[in-house]
């Protein structure tokens, strides 16, 4: 069911039938979308602390087996 359920989430609408006849249709809902407060994410950005220069490389560099 994860499968066509991810198909439908991409756009797809899916119908499911019985006796060769379609009974239902399988569609992803629209979600509205939710407008982001650009004030709020550039005061959460500034509250970030700072990380080390290297600090990105090395995690990249311990993460490869």
């Amino acid at each position: 069911m994860s499968g066509v359920s991810n198909i439908a989430e991409a756009g797809e609408t899916i119908p499911i039938g019985r006796r060769g006849r379609p009974i239902v249709e399988l569609c992803a809902i629209e979600q509205p979308r939710q407008p982001i407060d650009v004030a709020v994410l550039q005061a959460f950005i500034a509250s970030l602390p700072d990380t080390p220069a290297g600090t990105v490389e090395a995690m990249r560099d311990e993460a490869r087996f």
